[in-house]
């Protein structure tokens, strides 16, 4: 299914097509709404927002600290909500980009270790210097 729209895009870009934007795209579609249907139309949005601003997992939304997420000393991550769905969406309206942002970065991760040599610092014999952790 990926490569169907991939070849769309690659098409419509070739031939000069123009893709309208987010924006205009938008106004076009909520210019004349009544404020209920625009509500009702962007309702994920309002979701998300409720989502994220929960106080009962975020209780000083203006502060950033790890507090909630460090239990005996150690991350615990069991109360964040998974961010997915918050960040692509959810149901008919979920981002059919996900699954393509998360090859992504599987590639851009695992190509990281392929590229670049990740070891210790070499002393000017060319010996890795022994790091100690503190």
């Amino acid at each position: 299914m990926l490569n169907v729209a991939f070849a769309e895009a690659k098409e419509k870009v070739a031939n000069g097509t123009e893709y309208w934007s987010m924006v205009s795209d938008f106004v076009e579609r909520f210019a004349n709404l009544s404020i209920e249907n625009a509500a009702q139309q962007e309702h994920n949005v309002l979701i998300r927002r409720v989502v994220a601003h929960d106080p009962e997992i975020y209780p000083e939304l203006n502060r950033l600290y790890p507090e909630p997420f460090i239990r005996d000393g150690k991350l615990d991550f069991t109360r964040a909500p998974d961010p997915l769905p918050l960040a692509f969406g959810f149901g008919g309206r979920a981002c059919h980009g996900r699954y393509f942002a998360d090859s992504i970065i599987f590639i851009m991760i695992a190509s990281i270790p392929h590229v670049f040599d990740i070891g210790p610092p070499l002393d000017e014999n060319g010996l890795p210097i022994k790091v100690k952790l503190e």
